[in-house]
């Protein structure tokens, strides 16, 4: 045995030693440790040294795993731990005449190798017991200590069931409180710097690791209290230098274990560590600050209130959300970090929040911080965990600084968002978008509020399965609307409606789904229509007509309580609708059952009611149609039919009458009310009637006056004449006729009613469209974004039925709405369709697009003629996004198309410049730099979080290494797109001759910084496929690439200086970029 208790395994001595071991080992050790615990003091323990050092070698062989032989031994593990409990209760009594390091240490590894067999338990207690008593005033050296203090932590780890709030008696006989009583032993004796450091860091293991469980965790912050007196006399700066330390460096850290130990610990322990975190916090030599963010966070989230009164605790949170909101700027899991405080909904912490956001400080103020967090926004959704956390972020910035000034700024920032997430991203969201409505309202913003509800809607009509959210969370502010967003419930409600009705009801279907419609729902909601409140008034009929219910029949009750409703409101149609539903209800599930008594009398009066404004024409003329199906129902619930034919006879004598008065005033109810009857079968207009009809159509238009009630007949007129063309098709000529004399009129809100008149009749009647398109795209030029609107859905209508073939340049001007930034949201949705179904189209006028938006003339298909070029001058008009249009447009081609595209440009356009064959003009550097453009939309999605300075050098240098050097590619990179490499050589090629086949500043002052940018970009994504080019093929071309490289090279060096290097790759910047231009 060596000096440090090592037996060697090839001694010559060994076998003759292993022959003359106990035959049996662990009766043995029982009997020598029960006499050595006789033993008190070291006077009277007395062996001479040639038996000591036998007993040295027995105890080493029986606790070194290595040389005893398990199967010699029935209970290895007992034998083990009675031989280390007589060694260490031999160096109690003997201290450190006979220690021996090696045998020290394997007597550790059996107390931690088995200490986990309940068996076991007595033998390693007191084997823990006796290291207790030897580390009582013992120094151990650094090594040992060490050594120590890890073996405990990992017993207390293996063993910890009950929390423990005594270290300093024998209460229990619990392995892991032995162990803390040892430490504790260990941790209130003085010790040099290095040692004391070690024994801090085993105190506060609690926190070195988020994957230990929460007993152990609270039982060593449970020992720290305990020795808080003696942290606080002597040890107090070597402790909090070790917690700054395991929070700077720790891999595996727990912040919320390590904020309960700072709240647990004195007030100084917390100023002081929080004002030494703080300044590591904004520290360039502190490179990792994951840690310090992640125990901010925490803090942040359980306030210290105990060591702050209210103004200093605003200074602390102030402090530690400066720090996370600067570390965002490098610092995913800071952006992380952040829209998890975020969503705390803490008053002080928005408080404090919006403070910061204002204050101008050297780190970050509202002027930056929203177009930094917009930067960061990958629209491609590569990273989407931190995209939701960068939505949260820009959420509370807007709900804290939002102001009428921010208002269309903040819509667009909406808009881009809702271009991009699905509803599992923005879940998260949700009580921040309903935040942001709630204080856009207060502030009379008009756009956010208009925003946040598309965006929320959007979100719950999409197809995955998180939207259910978001119909949850809508349907239920419907229902029951909070406190705060009950004062403009009537705009949230409505605005919702106008969506659903757009949408064709999948709101409610998908809320059928999800069984929101159920009879408690459909009681508020009828609740809240007899309290005279009808917000939700057109909702509730969406409602019971997907679930029909007998709440409807309260209504009818109300109604004759209430007269009025039934006459020249509003409200009567949808009321009449949801008795409708609640008739339905009983003809449906209850048809067996007789009505009781009283609602036998309340449908009939109700009924006779009814019938008597029906009579009178008192009804208003959009509730005649509901009305008869309601007298329908009530005649077969009460088996009283009811004579429908008087009341057409009525009808029709004074609609005669009226007609016959025009263009004097008149009584227009009765044209109303025979527009809204001529859809049922057993309503007809007599041919006398429609010669009537014909003539003061006739006398109208020559009517030179154009006042209001002139027009609201003249359009009366002409819907009645419109629906008997639909039943009678041979009128279909005679009344386009009409319509079209019709929209010579100056009035833009008449003429766009014509023009739905005219679109019905085209669709339905006469099927000539020819008229109708040039009005169509006529009306695309409007200052007025409805009247855009209504054209271009007229527009896609007919190419969607294949009764229209666009032409360039009708293709132009229809497809450049989606650059319109007045657009609302289902057009958006309706050209983007129009886009993915005709994609041969986008594909062909893909290059003529480019052109015709900058108003670039000269393209051989369709050179821009004068009218042409004023036509677009008019739809390009403020605020036209570019980038919008083009990158919706490429990213929604397949792969093939995009690259035809990129050649076509490269062949006819870049070629044919650089030949001298395009005519230079207004308008081609735009083309040159949009054409350049789309050769970066490619790279985008792999260039998430990259600054622009990283990107040039890696792209540099990559293309020395792979392409000029003729570097082989790693073999796992596999090419990209194998099967365009002819185009891809081709494009390379083009790509780099523009940059460089002219050195006329002149010239490439225009596109050489964009080109380059596009070059890096492109080449960066087909790196490997531009790398086997180049050095394979021994052509002419690929040596002329890798030239063109090498110069680009030096391009870099030498115009490294006027390159944009401070902001991260984003298509942000590339859409503002665009919207500046």
């Amino acid at each position: 045995m060596d000096e440090y208790g090592k037996i060697h395994p090839q001694h010559e001595l060994l076998q003759i030693f292993r022959d003359h071991l106990p035959v049996l080992p662990e009766e043995f050790w029982q009997t020598a440790v029960a006499s050595i615990l006789e033993y008190k003091r070291i006077e009277n323990f007395d062996l001479d040294a040639s038996l000591m050092q036998y007993i040295l070698c027995l105890i080493s062989w029986y606790s070194d795993e290595e040389l005893s032989n398990p199967d010699c031994l029935i209970n290895v593990g007992f034998t083990a731990l009675l031989a280390s409990q007589f060694y260490l209760r031999l160096l109690n009594l003997v201290e450190f005449k006979y220690f021996k390091g090696n045998i020290y240490k394997n007597t550790l590894n059996a107390l931690r190798k088995y200490c986990d067999g309940y068996q076991r338990n007595i033998y390693c207690f007191n084997c823990l017991k006796s290291l207790r008593l030897f580390l009582v005033n013992k120094e151990l050296n650094k090594k040992y200590l060490e050594i120590t203090l890890f073996q405990l932590c990992d017993i207390i780890e293996n063993t910890s069931r009950r929390v423990h709030t005594n270290f300093s008696i024998d209460s229990t006989t619990d392995l892991d409180h032995e162990a803390f009583i040892c430490i504790r032993s260990l941790a209130t004796q003085i010790w040099r710097t290095k040692a004391m450091f070690i024994i801090n860091y085993s105190l506060l293991n609690g926190i070195r690791s988020e994957s230990c469980n929460d007993i152990m965790k609270k039982n060593f912050r449970n020992l720290i209290i305990d020795l808080k007196p003696k942290l606080k006399e002597d040890n107090f700066a070597n402790f909090q230098n070790v917690f700054l330390f395991i929070v700077a460096k720790s891999k595996s850290f727990d912040p919320v274990e390590a904020s309960k130990l700072m709240s647990s610990l004195d007030e100084q322990f917390f100023k002081e560590t929080i004002f030494k975190l703080t300044t590591m916090g904004v520290s360039k030599e502190v490179s990792n600050k994951s840690n310090i963010l992640k125990l901010f966070s925490k803090l942040l989230e359980h306030l210290p209130t105990n060591y702050y009164e209210t103004p200093k605790l605003e200074i602390f949170i102030q402090s530690l959300l400066n720090i996370c909101v600067l570390n965002c700027i490098n610092n995913d899991e800071a952006i992380s970090l952040v829209s998890k405080i975020c969503l705390l909904n803490k008053e002080v912490i928005n408080k404090q929040f919006e403070i910061l956001l204002n204050s101008p400080t050297e780190y970050i103020f509202v002027e930056n911080s929203l177009p930094t967090f917009c930067m960061k926004f990958s629209m491609h959704w590569t990273n989407r965990i931190r995209n939701r956390n960068i939505v949260v972020i820009i959420l509370r910035i807007m709900c804290n600084t939002i102001s009428i000034s921010s208002d269309d700024q903040y819509a667009g920032i909406l808009a881009m968002i809702g271009n991009e997430a699905d509803p599992s991203d923005m879940k998260m969201s949700i009580p921040l978008l309903l935040n942001l409505y709630i204080t856009s309202k207060k502030k009379l913003l008009k756009h956010v509020p208009e925003k946040i509800l598309e965006l929320m809607y959007s979100m719950a009509v999409h197809r995955s399965t998180s939207s259910s959210d978001f119909i949850k969370v809508l349907f239920q502010q419907i229902v029951e609307p909070s406190e705060d967003l009950s004062p403009y419930k009537s705009d949230f409600i409505i605005t919702l409606h106008s969506y659903i009705i757009e949408d064709n009801k999948i709101f409610i279907n998908k809320a059928y789904e999800l069984k929101l419609l159920e009879s408690y729902a459909i009681k508020k909601m009828i609740s809240t229509i007899l309290r005279g409140d009808y917000d939700s008034l057109r909702l509730t009929c969406a409602v019971t007509e997907k679930v029909p219910d007998p709440q409807g029949e309260k209504l009818m009750s109300y109604m004759m309580a209430n007269p009025f409703l039934l006459t020249k409101t509003r409200y009567t149609a949808d009321l009449l609708f949801i008795i409708q539903c609640g008739m339905k209800y009983f003809l449906t599930y209850q048809r067996n059952t007789s009505l009781t008594t009283i609602q036998q009398d309340n449908v009939r009066q109700f009924k006779a009611l009814l019938w008597n404004h029906f009579l009178k024409l008192s009804l208003p003329f959009n509730a005649v149609g509901i009305g008869l199906d309601v007298l329908k129902t009530l005649s077969e619930l009460t088996n009283e039919p009811v004579d429908f034919e008087i009341f057409f006879q009525t009808v029709n004598l004074e609609l005669k009458a009226a007609l016959l008065k025009i263009p004097n005033e008149t009584y227009a109810v009765p044209i109303m009310f025979s527009t809204e009857l001529i859809s049922n079968e057993q309503y007809d207009v007599p041919r006398d009637i429609i010669k009537c009809l014909e003539d003061a159509l006739d006398r109208i238009t020559s009517n030179q006056d154009q006042n209001a009630k002139m027009l609201a007949y003249h359009y009366f007129c002409l819907v009645l004449m419109s629906r008997i063309a639909m039943k009678h098709s041979r009128l279909g000529s005679k009344t386009m006729n009409y319509i079209k004399s019709a929209l010579k009129k100056v009035d833009q809100e008449f003429k766009m009613a014509v023009i739905d008149l005219m679109y019905d009749l085209c669709t339905y009647v006469v099927h000539n469209f020819e008229e109708f398109v040039q009005y169509s795209f006529s009306n695309l030029k409007s200052p007025n974004s409805t009247i855009r609107k209504q054209a271009a859905m007229h527009i896609e209508h007919f190419i969607r039925l294949d009764y229209l073939k666009l032409s360039m340049e009708q293709y132009c001007k229809f497809i450049s709405l989606l650059g319109d930034p007045m657009i609302q949201r289902n057009l958006q949705n309706l050209i983007t369709n129009f886009v993915l179904k005709n994609q041969s189209i986008v594909e062909k006028y893909f290059l003529a697009l480019i052109m015709h938006i900058n108003f670039y003339s000269v393209h051989p298909m369709c050179p821009m003629n004068p009218q042409y070029m004023q036509d677009m001058n008019c739809i390009i008009r403020a605020n036209f996004n570019k980038w919008k249009v083009f990158s919706t447009l490429f990213r929604s081609l397949p792969l093939r198309s995009k690259f035809l595209i990129l050649k076509e440009i490269s062949v006819s356009f870049f070629d044919k410049f650089i030949n001298g064959k395009m005519k230079i003009e207004d308008g081609i550097w735009n083309v040159i730099t949009d054409s350049i453009s789309l050769f970066k939309i490619m790279a985008y999605s792999s260039l998430d979080n990259v600054k622009y300075e990283e990107f040039y050098e890696k792209g540099t240098s990559e293309i020395t290494k792979f392409i000029i050097d003729k570097k082989s590619i790693p073999s796992e990179v596999a090419l990209k797109y194998p099967e365009m490499k002819d185009t891809i050589e081709k494009t390379t090629y083009s790509l780099l001759h523009l940059l460089f086949y002219t050195e006329n500043e002149t010239i490439l002052q225009n596109y050489k910084l964009n080109l380059f940018e596009a070059i890096l970009f492109w080449t960066h994504d087909l790196l490997p496929d531009i790398s086997a080019i180049c050095n394979t093929r021994k052509d002419n071309i690929p040596s002329k690439i890798v030239n063109y490289y090498l110069k680009l090279i030096n391009f870099y060096k030498k115009h490294k200086q006027c390159l944009n290097i401070a902001e991260y790759i984003s298509e942000y910047n590339e859409a503002n970029t665009f919207n500046l231009s």
